[in-house]
């Protein structure tokens, strides 16, 4: 006879989405309820009857054999007395997950810090610490993704140390089983001296954070590009940017006069945040505002492309 025992609460990696034809290769992953190693989704797959399938909140994979309320409900099961918690129950339907993930787009160190002083992230060793109870910390190449629990009225402390120069994106989305919203920062301009704190809980706002460029103690507030609605975040589909070209016409596909460039985007959800293009083979970008002209004889290449409100680059 078997028995099915599932941890359904913990935040569990399932998925996640890479587009290697993007200009700016992004990475989209989904958490789901489960132990924090396996989703919840997969350990049902076991054939058991529901009679003898349980679900365990606040179980991680790793101390599933020694947590207290399993290892009293196997003595149950055996023995034939049963055994009941608050922990333990037979309806799937109220394993959910609540809190807010956090996407970092590198090159940036994250130091999170809770309400009791236990701390996530880079440590003295050179190595990774976290201690966040029920946190899952994912980094997928450059990229790093935290999931902080918020079901039980905890605070979280961030802390975001740029490590080169250059420019990082960051996400943080509300998530109530899905996703509830989205607050969008793009392409933050930073220097290794450069920090940004902000605080998360279940009713923290996300749309601004506390940005220090110099690293000189000198805060501003930095806000938020996009706040995204529930199916707007959804969007992992990029703009498309179309070209115009007009002027007087030559023959050969030759302009006789200055040629003028109108550039027009769409996107098909959250709508477009901005459009850039390069005259020079893309060492240096502008944002598109309105038509501009080309007045130089021979031959000019226009690079371009779009990103909408939801980061996607075409």
């Amino acid at each position: 006879e078997a028995y099915n025992i599932n941890g359904c609460t913990e935040a569990t990696l399932a998925t996640f989405h890479v587009d290697p034809s993007f200009i700016r290769l992004p990475i989209s992953p989904k958490f789901v309820a489960g132990d924090g190693t396996v989703p919840l989704l997969s350990s049902k797959f076991v054939n058991t009857p529901s009679s003898n399938t349980y679900f365990v909140k606040k179980i991680s994979h790793d101390t599933m054999m020694t947590e207290e309320p399993i290892r009293k409900l196997i003595a149950g099961i055996l023995s034939g007395s049963g055994y009941s918690d608050s922990r333990i129950i037979q309806d799937s339907a109220q394993c959910k997950i609540k809190g807010k993930l956090l996407g970092i787009f590198s090159p940036v160190d994250v130091k999170i810090t809770d309400q009791d002083g236990n701390y996530s992230g880079p440590n003295e060793f050179g190595s990774f610490t976290n201690n966040l109870p029920g946190a899952a910390y994912e980094v997928l190449g450059e990229e790093k993704f935290v999931f902080l629990p918020t079901d039980e009225g905890q605070t979280y402390q961030i802390e975001l140390d740029a490590t080169d120069t250059g420019t990082f994106d960051l996400k943080i989305q509300d998530i109530d089983e899905d996703v509830q919203s989205t607050a969008y920062y793009n392409e933050v301009s930073i220097t290794p001296e450069s920090v940004a704190n902000f605080d998360i809980s279940a009713t923290s706002d996300d749309a601004s954070i506390a940005f220090d460029f110099e690293g000189d103690g000198s805060f501003e507030s930095l806000i938020a590009d996009s706040v995204l609605t529930s199916a707007e975040s959804t969007d992992e589909t990029p703009p498309q940017t179309s070209i115009n070209l007009s002027g007087l016409e030559g023959q050969n596909g030759w302009y006789r006069s200055n040629v003028e460039i109108s550039l027009a985007a769409a996107d098909d959800n959250s709508g477009v945040l901005k459009t850039e293009y390069s005259l020079d083979d893309g060492d240096t970008w502008s944002i598109y505002t309105a038509p501009f002209e080309i007045a130089s004889e021979g031959n000019t290449v226009v690079k371009f492309f779009s990103t909408d409100r939801a980061g996607n680059r075409e």
